[in-house]
């Protein structure tokens, strides 16, 4: 298994982008860890979750990759 860190961060709850990311990841043949994640508790707080994703192939990783960071709050770390 291959893996690397994303961090997702803004309105990634009420936005729906968290779990739309997670649902990717495993559509994909992926596996993911939460390592840590930080919920706004306001409209005006914003949420942050250090995920690692994880896939059998460096193949598979990088599409799975490519496809979370179109949901453009996707950053690699």
């Amino acid at each position: 298994m291959v893996s690397e860190i994303i961090v997702l961060s803004g309105h990634i709850i009420d936005s729906l982008t968290l779990p739309k990311v997670l649902d990717e990841i495993i559509e994909l043949g992926g596996d993911f860890v939460i390592k840590d994640i930080t919920v706004g508790k306001t409209r005006k707080n914003l949420s942050r979750a250090l995920i690692e994703v994880s896939a059998p192939t460096h193949e598979a990783l990088k599409n799975i990759m490519a496809r979370v960071s179109r949901q453009g709050e996707a950053l690699n770390v």
